[in-house]
């Protein structure tokens, strides 16, 4: 399965989603200006489990959104898929999700979307090289998670996310094999998490034991 290069670039995409850090010269390029600090500390603990719920659904849905994209899509060059990928996931973010969400994050998110759309502007119908692609690809990359990284580090995003990626990989389970199913189970998952009454089931132990070392999704 390591050779497999539809595999690979999902694989590099979702380790992307959780990197911490990245080197200074380029965290020094980007700057989240008046970003508000919530004072997690002056709140009750309701209000923290409402802001890392909105924060949890709006991370989810960034993953379910990729994952629609790679199997609605032909498999082409990598770099035309990750274009093709960015492109998709800005005209497709619900506004009612992130507008849930602490206003810190929701800046940042919306920071590193607009990284995004001046990627494109610039890239657009330029031809290059796939390792020349590759590298304006990864100084973006890099942007996002010098944005995101200080306000997921500050509700611990990392760690609010693992049951919610299990509950996910609980679900699509039985599809795993069926391509068209299984486009359709990440739709209405989809869905399911834009509702504004959702909320992440309870994960039992068996669950974390059975879903919790996979990588990726399936």
């Amino acid at each position: 399965m390591s050779g497999n290069p539809e595999f690979m670039l999902r694989l590099l995409l979702w380790c992307s989603l959780g990197l911490p850090g990245l080197p200074a010269s380029v965290a020094q390029d980007v700057v989240v200006s008046g970003e508000p600090n919530v004072d997690l500390d002056g709140l009750s603990d309701e209000e923290r489990r409402k802001m890392i719920l909105a924060i949890s659904r709006m991370e989810i849905l960034d993953r379910l959104m990729q994952e629609i994209f790679f199997l609605e899509t032909e498999k082409t060059g990598a770099g035309a898929r990750l274009f093709g990928l960015l492109k998709f996931k800005l005209a497709s973010v619900s506004g009612k999700v992130l507008e849930a969400c602490p206003d810190d994050y929701r800046q940042a998110f919306q920071a590193c979307m607009e990284a995004g759309r001046d990627f494109v502007r610039q890239f657009e119908g330029v031809e290059m090289e796939e390792p020349q692609f590759h590298r304006e690809y990864s100084r973006y990359q890099g942007k996002c998670r010098a944005i995101m990284q200080p306000v997921k580090s500050r509700y611990r995003v990392k760690e609010a996310l693992a049951d919610p990626i299990i509950f996910l990989r609980r679900e699509i389970d039985p599809f795993r094999k069926d391509k068209a199913k299984l486009l359709e189970r990440f739709k209405a998952l989809k869905r399911q998490v834009e509702q504004e009454t959702f909320t992440f089931p309870e994960i039992t132990e068996q669950e974390r034991e059975k879903f919790g070392m996979r990588v990726i999704l399936y």
